[in-house]
């Protein structure tokens, strides 16, 4: 490491011998060389289909407030240099942080809710939500099983179409699902509270998010959800 917490990987006049003899690691063990990475807390190695499995891309879980974005992006970028011989684009590691229960601070964005649309067909009640961070949007919609869905269906629901729409903006790099979600009166207050668990378990227990109700339970657990992951994430 040198001045400016830059990752340098310093090669010899052997270093095509070792490229050579590294080259053949499979994703698995590049996948666990890049989770010893600083900062990092897991990560997922993308290959193309075919039989050589070429590498396309990577993805990680880092921890906030360690190293930047960009830093992380080198780290990989000279690591698999040295394993493969080959040098991947740096928009080609795409980063997302945690911070375990607690919001994340620094670089990043966190998802917002663009539209959240509930409709009701012949017995049927659909809810449709779109989330977006910058110019990237998340779409999902969800057909609740009940013709007259309950408070707590319609928590569910909506918070776990939510939850869908936000894996897309993370490019299915962690997966979110709803644990429990009901409501709950607090100081004179109607409050919807969700639990949300990551796979992979980059958190400490389940996500939990809260939010007033001002009379819509569709809005109130998308709100919920969205809360809830957005302690915990930046995108």
């Amino acid at each position: 490491m040198v001045e400016g917490g830059e990752w340098i990987f310093m090669g010899d006049e052997r270093s095509d011998e070792r490229t050579e003899a590294t080259s053949a690691l499979s994703p698995e063990e590049l996948r666990r060389l890049i989770n010893r990475l600083p900062g990092v807390i897991t990560a997922s190695v993308v290959t193309d289909d075919g039989a050589d499995e070429e590498l396309s891309g990577v993805n990680l879980v880092a921890r906030a407030n360690q190293r930047s974005r960009g830093q992380l992006r080198r780290d990989v970028v000279s690591l698999l240099f040295i394993h493969t011989g080959e040098r991947m684009a740096e928009k080609d590691v795409d980063v997302v942080f945690s911070a375990g229960s607690e919001l994340v601070a620094g670089e990043g964005a966190r998802p917002q809710l663009v539209s959240l649309a509930t409709t009701y067909e012949r017995g049927t009640t659909s809810i449709e939500v779109t989330l977006a961070v910058g110019d990237r949007r998340g779409r999902a919609s969800r057909d609740l099983e009940s013709p007259r869905p309950g408070r707590i269906q319609l928590l569910s629901g909506s918070g776990r179409v939510t939850l869908s729409a936000a894996e897309q903006l993370i490019s299915e790099r962690c997966h979110f699902a709803l644990e429990g979600a009901d409501t709950v009166r607090l100081a004179g207050e109607d409050v919807a509270v969700v639990a949300v668990a990551t796979a992979p378990d980059v958190t400490d227990g389940p996500l939990i998010g809260a939010v007033r109700i001002h009379g819509d339970l569709v809005d109130a657990g998308a709100k919920a959800a969205l809360d809830a992951i957005n302690r915990a994430f930046s995108f």
